[in-house]
């Protein structure tokens, strides 16, 4: 008698079973994609609620906290989104198309050029060593975020937006927002998402209750003299 198992049509082994497995990995990716477009929209949109220059430049902008966030925990092939939840954004602010496009090629280059800064250093998601806070700050804010605020500032002059004279306080600011998004978004972001409610917690207080009220049945009654 063989003692194989033989592969039926929905075991991981069979070719629909690895159909299948593709495709909730497909559908998992296109969620966190999704997911990513969205949450980075919607800080952005609070970010440009203190903008300085242009109606798109703020001294803290929350989605590079986001994007990072996002890539650390997911990892780089949620880029998509990043790029998505820029372009959603600055469509309406751009003076052209093609300077819309630049901006979001550097929104979405910087967080990963300090993704790969990271994983370089062995970065730590759960930020349990002082080596975390330092390449955090580091890489993570003042050295990837170089690359967004550069492109940024630079296609904004060269389309003709901003004056050259503008370049470098335009620059300042950017690049203290982008790294201000770092600063604040990310390790909030990274500690929720290793909150876990504790085994048991919920069920505790009932368990206690009954406890309680079967020990209190349990009390022999005083007995007569």
């Amino acid at each position: 008698m063989d003692g194989r198992t033989p592969n039926g049509p929905g075991s991981p082994g069979s070719g629909a079973g690895r159909m299948l497995a593709a495709t909730a990995g497909h559908r998992a990716l296109a969620v966190q994609i999704l997911a990513t477009a969205g949450v980075y929209y919607g800080g952005a949109r609070l970010g440009l609620l203190q903008e300085l220059v242009r109606g798109q430049v703020t001294p803290l902008w929350p989605p590079t906290g986001i994007a990072l966030t996002a890539l650390l925990l997911f990892g780089p092939r949620v880029w998509p989104g990043i790029a998505l939840g820029a372009f959603l954004v600055n469509v309406s602010l751009g003076p052209s198309f093609l300077v819309v496009c630049a901006i979001v090629a550097g929104n979405t280059l910087g967080p990963l050029l300090s993704l790969r800064l990271l994983r370089r250093v062995g970065f730590h998601t759960r930020m349990d060593r002082l080596r975390d806070a330092v390449a955090l700050v580091g890489l993570g804010a003042l050295t990837g975020m170089l690359v967004s605020a550069t492109v940024g500032s630079g296609v904004l002059v060269l389309s003709g937006a901003l004056t050259g004279a503008d370049f470098w306080p335009t620059w300042a600011v950017w690049w203290t927002g982008d790294a201000m998004g770092v600063l604040v978004v990310t390790p909030v972001l990274l500690l929720l998402s290793t909150f876990r409610w504790p085994p048991g917690a919920a069920s505790a207080p009932t368990g206690g209750r009954r406890e309680c009220c079967s020990g209190s049945a349990r009390s022999p009654s005083p007995s007569s003299p």
